[in-house]
Formats: structure tokens, sequence, C-alpha cells
């Protein structure tokens, strides 16, 4: 079981529409925060905020906006067959929406699933899969009968906190000096160090430079950007002093990390 995309608080417009009906081709969770128009093996629902849906991939599957914007979060997913007959065991339901009540605490879990994703460590993968079993556990307990919903305790500084860590691993060009992000997020320059070690475990510069590092070397192996273009969309001055972090970080430059997966490819190819 693994995530093949993933999407968090994707806000589409008031006339969005996905036309699925040949199938998606693989399984996909949506986690839905406002209301949208559902039809699903021909049968159409107008389902309400917040709710979450299952869909196999051979499923012929409408859906989108209902009267206003619509808002989610999507999981394409790979299943084996004994996934698929372990998630069915907890008593999920496939293509069928389900209310699920306060949404928070399973978005938090697609906001952390989220930041692993794009990340190319050595244990991000092991991460995702941990995250993935545990919202639907908890999407099972919370749909089960009988269960009253424990009172979530993510507080919306919690939430603004990991926003920015994932804007920061995916965009981090649009990330500014730590004063800057101190006044965006309105908390002092040592409030907002302090707390961002405490929840993350590392300093919040130190994290920054881990975030562009990671964009980098993503590039790297998956692009054919020159190292000016991808300092630059990684929020550098110019290549330099990212060559140098670089090399101080993985003990190579850019160049030999570049050459080193090509050598990967051509063997497994």
């Amino acid at each position: 079981m693994n995530v093949g995309a993933i999407g968090y608080n994707y806000e589409r417009g008031k006339e969005y529409w996905e036309d699925r009906t040949d199938g998606i081709g693989c399984y996909l969770l949506l986690l839905i925060k406002s209301d949208g128009r559902f039809i699903i093996n021909g049968r159409e629902s107008i389902v309400r905020k917040p709710s979450y849906v299952l869909i196999r991939p051979d499923t012929a599957v409408e859906y989108g906006s209902y009267k206003n914007e619509y808002c989610e979060d999507w999981l394409y997913l790979h299943f084996s067959e004994e996934d698929e007959e372990w998630v069915r065991s907890l008593g999920i339901k496939l293509d069928e929406c389900v209310e699920v009540g306060n949404i928070h605490e399973f978005s938090s879990l697609a906001l952390s699933m989220t930041y692993e994703h794009y990340l190319t460590d050595d244990f991000h993968e092991k991460m995702e899969e941990r995250y993935l079993e545990q919202l639907f556990i908890l999407l099972a307990r919370r749909t089960s009968n009988g269960h009253v919903a424990v009172k979530e305790d993510f507080s919306e500084k919690d939430v603004r906190f990991k926003e920015l860590r994932v804007r920061m691993y995916h965009y981090p060009r649009t990330i500014g000096t730590i004063d800057e992000i101190a006044s965006e997020l309105n908390i002092s320059r040592s409030g907002l160090q302090h707390y961002y070690k405490q929840m993350f475990g590392l300093p919040l510069s130190k994290d920054m430079i881990n975030a562009r590092l990671n964009f980098c070397a993503t590039l790297l192996a998956t692009t054919d950007k020159s190292l000016h273009e991808m300092a630059i969309e990684a929020g550098y001055q110019n290549e330099f002093y990212f060559m140098r972090q670089f090399k101080d970080k993985y003990k190579m430059t850019p160049s030999e990390y570049r050459q080193m997966y090509e050598r990967e490819r051509k063997n497994n190819s």
C-alpha cells in the first residue's frame, strides 16, 4: 500500500467537474471539505461536508462542485489484493461517501503525508505508509457504530506551522527570511524558532537549508535543469552558495549526484 500522488487542501472553482466514467486506474481517497455532487456507478447524490470516499480503480465516477467552490484532500493509492482486504476488514466502505464529522484529524495526516511524499531520504516511504495506515484506522474508528469521536487537540498554530513546512519543502522560493516568516505567522522571532524546534525537532534555519537541498536533489534526479535554474527555484541568489551547501550535506557535487542517478537509471533499464 503506497501513495502514488497526493494533494492537500485543493480549492477548486464553482464550475469544477471531474469525469472519470472510464475508471481512475487506481484507488482514490478523497477527504471532502465542502459540499459536492457525486455520481458513483450511476447513482447521484449531494455529499455534505465533511465526508470521505474511497473509490476503486474501475469504478465509474463523476464529481465536483455543488453551488459553491469545492475543496478536498486527494490521494491516489496503489493497493494489493491483501491491502484492499485489510481496508475492508476495518469496515471502510468503498465507492460510498461517508460523513465523518470534524475532518481536521484526517486532513492533518494528509498534510503530513504530503510533506513526506516529496522528501528523498531513506525513511520517507515508510513514514508515508505508516501515516496512511493510521489514516484508515482513524476513519474506521470515527465511522464505526457507537463510536464517540475524540475531541481533536490540533491547534490552529500547529496547522499553520505544518502548512509552513509543507510549503517550505514544495516551494522553497516562496519562503522569506526568519523575520519575514515570524511576521507572516504573527509571532516573535524567538517564539517562532522555539516552537518550530519543539514541533519538528530541528532549528528552523537548518530545516530551511534541508528543504532547499531536498528540492534541488529531486530536480537533479528527475530533470535536466541547469544548476543556476534550480538554485534560483530553490530560493538561492546564485548557484555557488547552493553548490557549497549541497556538497556539505551529500558529500558530492550536484553534478556527481546527477551522474549517480543517471547511472542507476541506465542499470535499471
